[in-house]
Order: C-alpha cells, then sequence, then structure tokens
C-alpha cells in the first residue's frame, strides 16, 4: 500500500507540474511518458492488492484515466517564423539559420526534401542551424518540425526553406583591380587599381542581356592608358613599342606585325594637358570629350596590341587571319584567340561584337550592342548616354599613317575581327552610334576591358 501511495502522489505531482515560466506541462510529451510509466505501475499494484472498487475509484478520479491525452500523438507543430542572414560577407566562420515554432519541437534540416537530420538545437521552441561558408553563392536548406520523443512522433510539419546568401567582399575604391571578380563588382561605381602601374580606373556592374546574353558585366568606365611594362605581380604585364613621332610612325608594312600604342599629347591637344592618372588617386566622373581637362582619354593602341601582341594572340599581328565572326571561341565552337591574353588586366578582356550591328544570336553576343541599349536607350543617333553612363571618351584615334585626330568621335576596340585586315570595333560620336563598327587593325583605337 505504501508503494502505491508513493505512485499515486508522484502522478499527481505530475498532473500539476509546471515549467520555469510557469507553464502547465501535464501534456509535453517527456510528461506523458512518465505518467504512463505511473500509470501502468498503479494498476499493477491494484491488481495485486486492491479491490475492484479501489481501482475504479483511481480511475473516476481522472489519475489513471485514458482522458488524459498521455497516449494521445502530439499536435503537429507551426513553423511560426523561419529567418536567415542574407547577403553575409564570405570569409566569416559560418551562417546561422534560426527557426521558431509555436509548440516545444524537434527540427529537421537538409539539403533534399524531407530532411531527417537534426538542427542543432532541438526540444524547444527555438532552433538554430550553422551553415558553413563553403563557397560563395546561394545555400538553401529545407526544414520541417515534429513534437514528441522516441516512440511517440507525431506528424512532420509541412516544409520551409531558408536561404542563406553568402556574397565576396564588394570591390571598393582602390582595390587591386586584377582581384576583382564579377560578384564583387558593385553597380555603383568605384575606382580601382591596375597592379602593373598603379593607373586607376573607374568600374562597374552593368546588365549584358540586350541581345540574348546572359546576366551582367563588369566595364571598365575609364579608357585603359597601359603602356607596357610594369610590376608582374599577376603575370600580365605586356612588351609594346611606343610610337609618338609624327606621320609615318604608326607602322603600315606589314600593316599591323608589331604592337603599338601612342601615348603623346600632340595633335589637337595641348602638350600641357595631363593624359591621365598616375596614381592610385580617382579618376575624374566629369562627362568628357577628349580636349576636357583632365582628359583621362587613355592611349590608342593598334589591333595587334590590343590583342595582347604576337606572344599572346598571334594571329593578331598578322594579314592572314582568316575571316571569323567571334575571335574569342571556346573549344567545342573553334579554333580562336587566347581570351585570357589582351592588352587587359589579367582576368579582363576585350568586348565581344558581331558584324551585324544588330540583336545577336546565342553564340554570337553583341556585348557593345548591349551596352548602348543599356547605357544609352538603344540610340543610333546621339552618343548622349554612352558618355553620361559610360563615360564615354571621344578620343579619336590614330591613322594607319600615323596621323592623330582628337575629339570629335570615340572609337573602342573589340576581340572580334572582321576580316583578314580589320576589327570590329564601338563607334560613337555626337549623331550616330555603331556598335560594330569596322576598322583597320593598324588603327590605333581606344581600350575598354571587361569581367565576367
Amino acid at each position: 500500500m505504501n508503494k502505491l501511495s508513493k505512485k499515486l502522489k508522484e502522478l499527481k505531482k505530475l498532473k500539476s507540474a509546471k515549467s520555469a515560466d510557469n507553464t502547465p506541462l501535464p501534456n509535453h510529451p517527456s510528461i506523458g511518458i512518465k505518467k504512463r510509466k505511473l500509470r501502468n505501475d498503479i494498476i499493477g499494484l491494484t491488481v495485486l492488492g486492491l479491490s475492484a472498487f479501489t481501482v475504479a475509484l483511481y480511475f473516476g478520479r481522472g489519475l489513471l484515466g485514458a482522458e488524459e491525452g498521455t497516449m494521445a500523438t502530439p499536435t503537429t507543430p507551426t513553423m511560426t517564423s523561419v529567418s536567415t542572414v542574407e547577403d553575409f560577407p564570405a570569409g566569416v566562420a559560418s551562417v546561422r539559420i534560426t527557426v521558431t515554432t509555436d509548440i516545444p519541437a524537434t527540427c529537421a534540416i537538409g539539403t533534399a526534401l524531407s530532411p531527417t537530420t537534426n538542427m542543432t538545437t532541438t526540444g524547444g521552441t527555438t532552433h538554430t542551424e550553422i551553415i558553413p561558408t563553403t563557397g560563395t553563392g546561394s545555400h538553401s536548406r529545407f526544414i520541417r518540425c515534429r513534437a514528441g520523443v522516441e516512440g511517440n512522433w507525431g506528424a512532420w510539419s509541412n516544409e520551409e526553406v531558408a536561404t542563406a546568401r553568402i556574397i565576396p567582399q564588394m570591390a571598393t575604391n582602390g582595390t587591386i583591380m586584377q582581384e576583382v571578380t564579377l560578384d564583387s563588382c558593385p553597380t555603383e561605381r568605384v575606382w580601382v587599381v591596375d597592379a602593373r602601374d598603379n593607373r586607376t580606373y573607374w568600374i562597374r556592374r552593368i546588365p549584358n542581356t540586350a541581345s540574348g546574353g546572359t546576366g551582367d558585366l563588369c566595364w571598365m568606365e575609364t579608357n585603359l592608358a597601359y603602356g607596357g611594362g610594369g610590376t608582374t605581380t599577376h603575370g600580365d604585364t605586356m612588351d609594346l613599342t611606343v610610337r609618338n613621332a609624327g606621320a609615318g610612325a604608326w607602322d603600315v608594312a606589314p600593316a599591323n606585325s608589331i604592337p603599338f600604342v601612342r601615348t603623346d599629347n600632340t595633335g589637337s591637344i595641348s602638350a600641357a594637358t595631363p593624359l591621365f592618372t598616375t596614381a592610385p588617386t580617382p579618376p575624374s566622373l566629369t562627362v568628357q570629350t577628349a580636349n576636357d581637362s583632365p582628359v583621362q582619354r587613355g592611349f590608342l593602341y593598334n589591333w595587334c596590341a590590343a590583342m595582347g601582341g604576337p606572344t599572346g594572340n598571334p594571329q593578331a599581328c598578322n594579314t592572314t587571319q582568316s575571316s571569323q565572326p567571334l575571335i574569342f571561341q571556346t573549344a567545342n565552337q573553334g579554333s580562336g584567340h587566347n581570351q585570357n591574353t589582351t592588352i587587359c588586366p589579367k582576368n579582363w578582356r576585350l568586348p565581344r561584337t558581331n558584324t551585324l550591328g544588330t540583336a545577336a544570336g546565342s553564340n554570337n553576343l553583341n556585348e557593345f550592342w548591349n551596352l548602348n541599349q543599356s547605357q544609352n536607350s538603344g540610340s543610333t543617333g546621339s552618343d548622349t548616354g554612352l558618355r553620361t553612363n559610360w563615360l564615354g571618351v571621344r578620343a579619336g584615334d590614330v591613322s594607319f599613317s600615323g596621323n592623330l585626330s582628337v575629339g570629335a568621335w570615340g572609337l573602342y576596340w573589340s576581340s572580334t575581327v572582321g576580316d583578314a585586315t580589320s576589327a570590329r570595333n564601338l563607334y560613337f560620336d555626337a549623331t550616330l552610334v555603331h556598335p560594330s563598327n569596322g576598322g583597320n587593325k593598324p588603327n590605333g583605337f581606344s581600350v575598354r576591358c571587361v569581367l565576367e
């Protein structure tokens, strides 16, 4: 009888048990298991030594009755919130996903539907999981919860998905240009430093989707002014021949066999006008013509130089190049020039265009066309948007005979060949924009590089 009294007292205590926050606990799954065990013990004791009347009395008082619900299936929890940290910078140890439920529950998390792996914290109403930063990009996890304990689980809740987006450290003013990635290229322009010679350039992320392209490109928004040589930290220095004398200095026999660059201020610009920034400081944001001061018009390159010279792309420096609609082709699209070797800093390249000047096919993307669509509203009768939004400069050109013209038009090389003696370029002036103009390879044009 003493054992029976002790068991009944324990059962009565469980019925009135409360949690630390004064919440009743009689229906918590763990309490239910204890109550079921006590009830079975009591029934066993009464069968051994008590009358049927006594057993019935205890049932009538509700101490042993099934109406207490201790054997009932636990209620299915509801996830009242699923939260995560978005745009979390790479390099940090982890990203935290937190789940809140309306009742105590155990939750599971996984990378596929119907996860079964428990989260870090279980058995409460707040659950947390740590996602390692295994790389940049989006990391999605499926989550579901259930109430109960081993042997008495309720149904799983509906699944929810939490996503942690891990981004690289964004490029900021002063970032090394060779270390920028497309993911780290911001939509608001910042100035970066070419590690080869410490000259600085504006860069910005711009859509590249108008003519069948996908995603964005990171564009230089200042003309390239690399004259060869410099620091070889990133293995992207070039050997260039600077020819700044008068007519005839731009070698034409053979037409483009040597990578020439023109860096002087002769012609229609005053010799006292600075060409470009020469230290890692912000370049000007002024909408410029070539005669503005400071000019920052960059240097002028023949196509051989723009394409990286005979070492990187020997076919670009002769007159036997066969006609190809797109120089930079992947292996399964045919042979072409090495897109990783141009006058641009490491990981950057020349833009691609096509022979039509219109929206391009799926394997023949026209990046100058896309640029004009997004920055100049697609206009072919005015270059206002290019000069305002892309900071386009009418830097002019050097003709194959060596004559320098500055200020009336802008000409920018692409990597796309026209035929054996010409290559495609972006041409613009006050009343005309041509996204895939043809130009003689020996001519000297401006260069803007892109990153994808």
